[in-house]
């Protein structure tokens, strides 16, 4: 840095403007709040040493007192406007408990020249959202058709190397919003951004699309596009080719293949197809069953429907990662329908995914799986569910650093998913990072209040850090908001034999047995009460049953905190050995 007084910070293709209080890259201006501006300039001015909290505090809210969580808001902000990731960050390093240490080369400026609105072809993988297309049928039933295309649509670009496409679950947060689309891109960190409309008549569909510069709200491109219901999947293949080229993006040779092997589909099925994707983003027990339904519908219908397979493979896995029924009938059958799916598209990325988390949750074979995971996410990088199962392999093998870098990207993906939110947090937690852990599951409650998962993680985190009474009001919470699932119910009586609240849980206890005796409640939930409760024996027992169930919660074994107390029993030990952990 210079020694004159300058006037602006250039680090990548930002220009931090002093003068003007304004952060600038190549696509424009990036509106920042006032607080979450002198952050960044703090932290900037910082570049290569640790910035505390203390001195972050100081400096920007001077005597005004204000809790973490508002710098952490500041954070949060300064990470979406720069596109980083706390858990893979370009720009700022989170140094854990003490502060942050600003990590991109920093040149100082005496001027503020603009630059090119958008950057070479080629020079860095463009990052995209594909925004909810607007149903202009006038039949309210026929949203998930219209839904349906965005989230093809969807995978489709994410398919495109260079390409990096927000998931379809933050997308579907701007449906009919008010905000204009540059305050959208700075939230999902974009440079562009598609919009569109779907009008059905028949078997006849017509599709609108633009392609938008996300950051000045100019358009760049746009078309219309007239076909039969037989050729929607080319269609969608045909936009998505089309959208890469209106963008400057080369297409490579893997992605020409990709985007060609696609044949005609029914109708029929690519409906059913469609109304199964409806259920299955719901996620409750209740609409995965419906899914599974609707999947099963496609597959009768056209037999050779590649991705109803991978679909009807995800939902399988789903239920039995979250106990719905049994492993051994759940991933036989995922394993099953994804070998299917590849049968018929061998580049189909959700179903290379579904056979990696068999080899991970239910076969335990590390190998298999990291190279699967890999597989799959050289067929599509912009797939925050592949990031987020191979970050759990990658966190069940030790290696702690890129198991959070990798569930970090899924949220880069899906930076408005509560669920990946409480993704990041919960890797924290079994990575003993509580105070980090609890950051991400509040961000988690403030995108969804009502999220079962983010109060069970939040009490997993405070009874890890000894904070009994508040650990035990977000389990009640996670009780209450799920209906008394099994999982909540197995996580509240841990906290209640933990804090010596016996008689409470002996009484989940018995609610789960009573619950055992008409549906499956998977073993792993009695072991965990039970070790609460301090009962090592009865609680090895129950760990002994999960093992012959081969339930996917035991691929945890070696970092959940559930178990602290049985770590130097032999029976624990020989069962660790036993899962080659």
């Amino acid at each position: 840095m210079t020694s004159a007084v300058p006037r602006a910070y250039r680090f990548g293709e930002f220009t931090l403007d002093l003068d003007g209080h304004r952060l600038v890259s190549g696509r424009g201006d990036i509106p920042l709040q006032p607080k979450t501006f002198a952050t960044l300039r703090c932290l900037v001015e910082g570049q290569g040493r640790l910035v505390t909290k203390r001195e972050l505090h100081d400096r920007v809210w001077g005597d005004i007192a204000v809790t973490d969580s508002a710098l952490s808001r500041c954070i949060v902000e300064v990470r979406k406007a720069l596109g980083d990731a706390a858990g893979q960050p370009r720009y700022l390093q989170t140094v854990p408990r003490l502060g942050y240490r600003f990590i991109g080369r920093v040149e100082a400026l005496d001027s503020v020249s603009p630059a090119p609105l958008l950057t070479a072809a080629g020079s860095r993988r463009r990052s995209l959202v594909v925004l909810p297309f607007v149903n202009l049928s006038g039949d309210a039933e026929q949203e998930y058709f219209t839904d349906g295309f965005t989230d093809l649509l969807i995978a489709d670009l994410g398919r495109i190397s260079e390409l990096s496409v927000i998931s379809r679950t933050s997308a579907m947060c701007y449906r009919a919003s008010p905000k204009p689309l540059p305050e959208i891109a700075v939230e999902l960190g974009v440079d562009v951004a598609i919009e569109g409309s779907v009008l059905r008549a028949g078997n006849r569909v017509r599709i609108t699309v633009q392609l938008i510069d996300a950051r000045r709200d100019v358009h760049l491109w746009a078309d219309s596009y007239e076909r039969d219901l037989h050729d929607i999947l080319r269609l969608q293949r045909e936009v998505a080719r089309d959208v890469a080229g209106a963008i400057r993006v080369a297409l490579r040779p893997a992605d020409w293949t990709r985007l060609d092997s696609v044949r005609s589909v029914d109708p029929e099925a690519h409906e059913a197809y469609l109304k199964a994707c409806y259920f299955w983003h719901k996620r409750t027990a209740a609409d995965i069953g419906r899914s599974v339904e609707y999947y099963g519908r496609a597959i009768a219908c056209d037999p050779l429907y590649a991705r109803a397979y991978a679909g009807l493979a995800q939902a399988s896995g789903v239920a039995g990662f979250f106990g719905y029924v049994p492993p051994s009938q759940a991933f036989a059958r995922m394993k099953a329908d994804a070998t299917t799916a590849l049968s018929l598209e061998p580049n189909l990325a959700e179903a290379h995914a579904c056979l990696a988390a068999v080899h991970l949750f239910y076969e335990w074979d590390w190998q298999a799986a990291t190279e699967r995971f890999l597989r799959a996410l050289d067929e599509n990088a912009s797939h925050p569910v592949t990031h987020e199962w191979y970050g759990w392999c990658l966190l069940v093998l030790g290696r702690t650093g890129e198991a959070l870098a990798a569930i970090g990207r899924a949220r880069q993906l899906d930076p408005l998913s509560a669920r990946a939110h409480v993704a990041v947090g919960m890797a924290l937690y079994f990575a003993r990072e509580h105070g980090r852990a609890i950051e991400y599951l509040e961000l988690a409650l403030e995108l969804d209040p009502r999220f079962p998962d983010a109060h069970c993680g939040l009490g997993l985190n405070y009874h890890a850090l000894g904070r009994g009474d508040q650990a035990l009001a977000e389990f009640q919470e996670a009780v209450t908001l799920s209906a008394r699932s099994p999982e909540q119910l197995a996580s509240l009586g841990f906290a209640c034999g933990s804090a010596g609240r016996t008689d409470d849980a002996q009484a989940l206890l018995a609610e789960l047995e009573a619950r055992a005796a008409h549906s499956y409640v998977p073993a792993v939930y009695f072991a965990a009460i039970h070790a609460g409760l301090g009962k090592t024996e009865d609680a090895c027992d129950w760990l002994e049953r999960a093992f012959a169930e081969r339930s996917s919660w035991l691929v945890f074994l070696r970092i959940e905190p559930w178990w602290d107390r049985l770590r130097t029993h032999p029976r624990f030990t020989d069962l660790v050995r036993r899962m080659r952990l």
